[in-house]
């Protein structure tokens, strides 16, 4: 997000969510603040890929040379204050369309708007229905604009924060000022989020929590409980939540670099799941084994860091690195066991645009040696099986530029590398072309 005037970002807690990043987190709010908020985006992105090298392909693989793909959403963000230190936010959504190679044989996929996407025809659901409480603790307070999910107010900088209901996880946990919204940023899943974090959430990237955060001047904590879908990127909830649930930590730190404002997250979560076993899998079948047919209550563990920072007015920095055990098969993110990355974003003032950005990142995401010996054997997970595996890194490098046509309403225009597709030496590279439009009031 740009920062306001000042330069710096208030240490939010339970971050406040906002798909948009001309929002001034830091902007005043008005002296008497309503007790409501109401706004609107619509989103559509178009991608093709190129005829790649594929010397063969699997029930799961990113194919060469189809049909090109769209996704759009549309999205109603409603919020309403009770009273003091007590809101309500319901969000209904709307999205269709598909995903390129139907949204296989990647981890790191290029569309980041597929993790919305159910069905190819347009359909409404409710992406967000929760309570959000706020106590005080007193001294220094801050103000929290008007936006997506939030009403303004003014609220103390030290505070607990508590949220529960219906909500994507990411709301809460590993925000990123540079890159967490493939709406306006980078599209690329390992962009956008940690690609290791295998966050709990149904197919649409929704899901039940509770969080709670204690919120500082220099610094938040910030926890999570929530449910488990019961199969994998399943729709349905697992209706035995001691057994099937998520919890999620992160503390962040608020820095500052040569008078610029900056934030390190660090993450540790832990999933237990009715989940499958690369090394029983293999064990009970050597060739095209099942992952599925060896599920049982287990734990899958991982950590994460993320961070921004604010470089120059119109530069700045970002990083990710995330591992997880990659044991279990993956549940419900992506097929990433371990991701690291680095970008920057630069806002167009040097050339008069200074609403315009320029981002440009790399990451490189890989997957456990059992995990790599599952598909390499022909075993398929929810997103990836060649039938066989050459093993590599798979390698991604995006840039976008996203130009304003007028205020709320952007194009842009993205273009993606991507090396060892689903980890695989002996398919690729594939070159993806994306034309994205997005309107915010």
């Amino acid at each position: 997000m740009p920062a306001d005037s000042s330069g710096l970002l208030p240490p939010y807690s339970l971050r406040y969510p906002s798909a948009f990043p001309e929002t001034k987190t830091g902007a005043v709010a008005p002296e008497e603040p309503t007790w409501y908020s109401v706004h609107v985006q619509g989103t559509t992105i178009t991608q093709k890929n190129n005829v790649f090298p594929s010397p063969y392909a699997g029930p799961h693989s990113f194919l060469p040379g189809g049909p090109q793909a769209t996704s759009a959403t549309a999205t109603l963000f409603l919020a309403a204050r009770l009273w003091k230190g007590t809101e309500v936010v319901f969000t209904p959504e709307v999205a269709g369309g598909a995903g390129l190679s139907s949204v296989f044989g990647m981890g790191g996929f290029p569309n980041g708007e597929m993790t919305k996407v159910g069905t190819v025809e347009p359909t409404p659901y409710i992406s967000r229905l929760y309570v959000r409480q706020t106590w005080g603790l007193g001294g220094e307070q801050e103000d929290i604009p008007d936006a997506p999910n939030t009403v303004a107010d003014k609220v103390d900088v030290d505070r607990v924060v508590l949220v529960a209901g219906r909500m994507a996880l990411p709301d809460l946990i590993d925000d990123n000022r540079y890159s967490d919204d493939p709406r306006s940023q980078f599209m690329n899943w390992a962009l956008m989020l940690n690609g290791a974090w295998d966050y709990a959430a149904d197919t649409r990237g929704y899901i039940y929590a509770v969080g709670l955060s204690l919120n500082r001047k220099d610094y938040a904590i910030r926890y999570a409980i929530t449910a488990m879908p019961s199969t994998a990127n399943g729709y349905n909830i697992d209706p035995k939540l001691l057994l099937a649930n998520s919890h999620n930590l992160e503390y962040q730190r608020n820095l500052t670099f040569n008078n610029r404002p900056g934030h390190l997250h660090l993450l540790a979560y832990l999933n237990q799941a009715n989940m499958g076993s690369y090394a029983q899998s293999l064990a009970e079948s050597p060739v095209n084994p099942d992952i599925t047919a060896t599920r049982a209550y287990r734990v899958k563990y991982g950590f994460g860091a993320s961070l921004d920072q604010e470089l120059t007015d119109d530069l700045g920095i970002f990083s990710r690195l995330g591992w997880n055990d990659g044991q279990t098969e993956t549940f419900c993110f992506t097929e990433i066991d371990r991701t690291a990355s680095l970008g920057l974003s630069l806002q167009g003032k040097r050339w008069g645009r200074p609403n315009d950005t320029v981002g440009l990142a790399g990451v490189i995401n890989g997957i456990s040696g059992v995990h790599a010996a599952y598909l390499a054997t022909g075993g398929l997970g929810f997103q990836l099986g060649d039938g066989a595996l050459n093993y590599g890194y798979e390698e991604i490098v995006e840039t976008y530029y996203r130009y304003q046509l007028k205020q709320g309403i952007h194009l842009s225009v993205d273009f993606q590398e991507i090396n060892n597709p689903g980890y695989n030496r002996d398919r690729g590279p594939v070159f993806v072309a994306s034309g994205r439009f997005h309107f915010e009031f």
